[in-house]
């Protein structure tokens, strides 16, 4: 009788459903070829009034001014966001590689359940999936930081020049894959992975640049009288 369970035990877990199981081994960033879109503009105007109208700007797009060195004309400041699909239209974005091992029964089993094979099983193959990253960060509402860096200088007496560029990175630190198995009679299993995106990085296509020194110059002529 002990005989007859041990064979039907057996021949229950010889004839399980899957052959193979696929089981993701492995996650990494790839950041966008950087892309420096540093702009600049010379505002026929004095240092001090163009200062003031940089600050004023600052205020006016509602971000957060981290630095501040009148002396050295720099200025760093942030703003906060939830990541959308209109961000694609003004930053270049990056992907995330996902690796994938196709695995097999090993040893003497022809065929077994898909989370035994998941668990003990021996890879065969490993396949490659690369995912859209601006994609994921909104899929998982991740919030991106804008970073504006400017920096303006006196060239002459009636001449200042004012550089800016922008980039953002993400407010989480990571993002979990996972892969899982079940099966009614073994289960269920899950194989996961979290993939590091503290240094992704979108540059920016230039688009927020233009803004801006657009809105300093709308803000001199405001100081100066010219605009309303």
């Amino acid at each position: 009788m002990k005989k007859f369970f041990c064979i039907l035990f057996v021949g229950c877990f010889v004839s399980g459903c899957a052959a193979t199981a696929t089981v993701i081994s492995s996650g990494g960033l790839v950041n966008p070829s950087e892309n420096k879109t540093k702009q600049f503009y010379d505002f026929q105007n004095d240092f001090e009034i163009v200062w003031q109208s940089v600050v004023k700007t600052c205020s006016e797009i509602d971000a957060s001014i981290k630095i501040i060195d009148k002396a050295s004309g720099i200025i760093t400041a942030e703003k906060q966001l939830i990541a959308s699909e209109d961000l694609r239209d003004t930053f270049y974005t990056g992907s995330i590689k996902l690796n994938y091992d196709i695995k097999k029964p090993s040893r003497y089993m022809a065929r077994a359940s898909e989370v035994y094979v998941a668990q003990t099983g021996k890879v065969v193959e490993t396949r490659e999936k690369n995912l859209d990253l601006l994609t994921e960060f909104t899929r998982n509402n991740i919030g991106v930081i804008f970073s504006y860096n400017i920096f303006a200088e006196k060239l002459d007496s009636n001449i200042t020049r004012v550089n800016i560029n922008i980039f953002a990175y993400p407010t989480a630190k990571s993002i979990r894959y996972s892969t899982s198995q079940s099966d009614a009679f073994y289960g269920h299993t899950s194989q996961s992975v979290d993939v590091d995106i503290s240094s992704a990085r979108f540059y920016s296509k230039g688009v927020f640049e233009k803004n801006f020194l657009s809105s300093v110059s709308k803000n001199l002529k405001i100081a100066e009288g010219t605009e309303k």
